[in-house]
């Protein structure tokens, strides 16, 4: 039994692997999933909004581990779906597996990250999201003579 914050993880993550397994074949049997690249036009469609308005769009595939990555991955394979995605959108898209420093992290019962990874994995996304041109680095402007202290931010 792994502890973490006085839960028994291994059973926890037992219990969810099976609800997440059952929601699996209904997701599958949704017209919606066997008819999901129609419904990329919507998608891009508001992706192009958002860009057309100076924002910049991106698509993360978070890290997941153990018994879920592999049920997503039977069910919901990357090259029929993240792939497929990823080269029809004009969006910025990152996938957990293409990030060397994370992408064999293990997460609590397979879907999120232990406490103790989330400032690497942040890291490593801020960084790659500058790499990417979506982040630009931090740059300190005047704030017009706010002074210390006030309450009401009136310039003074």
């Amino acid at each position: 039994m792994v502890a973490y914050r006085n839960v028994d993880i291994d059973e926890f993550t037992r219990i969810q692997y099976e609800k997440i397994k059952a929601n699996m074949g209904r997701y599958i049997r949704l017209t919606s999933y066997a008819e999901w690249p129609s419904r990329l036009e919507e998608i891009e469609a508001a992706v192009r909004l958002i860009q057309a308005r100076g924002g910049k769009v991106v698509f993360l595939r978070c890290p997941t581990s153990g018994a879920y990555r592999a049920l997503k991955e039977t069910h919901f394979p990357r090259r029929d779906y993240w792939d497929v995605f990823a080269a029809r959108t004009s969006a910025y898209t990152l996938h957990f597996e293409d990030m060397p420093l994370v992408r064999d992290m293990e997460c609590a019962e397979g879907t999120h990250l232990y406490v103790e990874d989330t400032w690497r994995f942040t890291a490593v996304l801020a960084e790659m999201l500058k790499e990417m041109g979506v982040l630009e680095p931090l740059r300190i402007r005047d704030t017009g003579g706010v002074e210390p202290g006030s309450m009401d931010g009136e310039e003074r």
